[in-house]
Formats: structure tokens, C-alpha cells, sequence
């Protein structure tokens, strides 16, 4: 027979509740699993067999660069009094030497980006030029034309602004998207400000297009 203060330790040695059982998901990755600003910050994040590490963004080299704006430009070269200034540049850029640099800076700095909105420029007045002066096989002028406007002809307009976007950043839209919205009100702000000068609104969005992110970075 159990001698009573043994049965007394032996029932106060038993739990008042069954155990939980074990936990068999893990755990939420902490808050500063993504880096602040990743474009994933409003993704959710899987974890276990689905977790993936987040990337941040980064730029096209420099020869990349120069190639797609070559291609999309339909072979426009960025050439200031006879140097093509992508090789007059490329060390700027952060293109490297391998004597002094062997890895390439593919931040999205701010020289980047002005030299950027430079080689952007005079590449759309080049495009805009040809495509006024030869309309046939134009890589920005596709579903419009000079001589349409936002009160004229809206729909061409728009159709214009996706086969645009599907060039430059190769996103498919069609007409009535509200993807088009920013681009739509780019073009007929420019108008707007420019006296109707559907040249200015034109050169706006393709070099609006250029200098995107989504044109630049991978």
C-alpha cells in the first residue's frame, strides 16, 4: 500500500492539463527577414520546402544597357561629336578595366541615372526624327501618329502607349488598362504644358520609358 505523503507527491507531480502537441510547422522568419525597400515587402513570405532568399534589383550592365537601347531604338547609337558615349563613358558608369576595377558598380546611382536620362534623350529625338521623316517600320509610332492628339484620337493614342509598354518593358496591356494610366497622364500632361506639341509628349514618354526601372534593372 502507497503511504499517503507518497501519494501526495505522486498526484502534485502530475500536470493539471495534458502536454500541447509538437509543433510541427516552423516558425515565421522574423520582421527583418526582407530588406527594407525589396520589391517583395508585400509579398508573403513562405517558409520552410517554399522559402526563398529575396534579391534586391539590380541595373543592366553597360553593355547590356547599350545593346537594349540599341535593339529597342530600332539601332539608334548614343554618338556626341562622333564618339559613341557608351565607350566614352563606360568607366564612369562603372563599366571595369581590370587594372584598377575588375567587378562592375550596377548601382542604380545618380550619375547613372543622369547619364541615363542623357543617352535617353537624344535617342528618342532620333527615333521621333526618322519616324516623322519615314514612317515605315517605326519602333514608337506604331498605332499612332504625329498629328494625333488626346482629344482626336484618345484610342490611338492608348494603343499606342501598350505596344509601348510591350517594347520597352515587355508588358502586355490592353487599351483601357489602368497600367496605361501614368503613361496616358504623362502624355497629356506634356500636351498640356507644351501647347499641344505631341513631338514633346511623344519624346516625354519614351524617354519616361528608358529611364523606368523596368527598362534598366533585372
Amino acid at each position: 500500500m502507497i503511504a499517503p505523503l507518497a501519494l501526495a507527491a505522486l498526484v502534485a507531480c502530475e500536470p493539471d492539463t495534458p502536454p500541447s502537441p509538437q509543433r510541427t510547422e516552423p516558425p515565421a522568419p522574423p520582421a527583418h527577414a526582407l530588406p527594407t525597400g525589396s520589391v517583395t515587402d508585400t509579398l508573403p513570405v513562405p517558409v520552410g520546402e517554399d522559402a526563398v532568399v529575396a534579391r534586391t534589383p539590380r541595373r543592366m550592365h553597360v553593355d547590356q544597357l547599350q545593346a537594349s537601347m540599341e535593339q529597342v531604338s530600332g539601332g539608334i547609337v548614343w554618338i556626341e561629336d562622333g564618339d559613341v558615349m557608351f565607350d566614352t563613358l563606360a568607366a564612369t558608369l562603372g563599366k571595369p578595366d581590370w587594372i584598377t576595377a575588375t567587378t562592375e558598380d550596377k548601382t542604380p546611382g545618380l550619375l547613372f541615372q543622369k547619364f541615363l536620362d542623357d543617352a535617353a534623350t537624344y535617342t528618342c529625338e532620333q527615333m521621333l526624327e526618322r519616324e516623322s521623316a519615314d514612317p515605315l517600320d517605326p519602333a514608337l509610332l506604331v498605332e499612332a501618329t504625329l498629328a494625333d492628339t488626346w482629344d482626336s484620337n484618345p484610342l490611338a493614342i492608348e494603343a499606342n502607349l501598350a505596344a509601348a509598354l510591350l517594347r520597352w518593358h515587355g508588358r502586355q496591356v490592353s487599351v483601357g488598362d489602368p497600367q496605361l494610366e501614368p503613361w496616358t497622364f504623362l502624355f497629356a500632361s506634356t500636351l498640356l504644358v507644351s501647347d499641344g506639341d505631341t513631338w514633346a509628349g511623344w519624346r516625354a514618354v519614351c524617354v519616361g520609358l528608358f529611364t523606368h526601372p523596368d527598362f534598366y534593372t533585372y
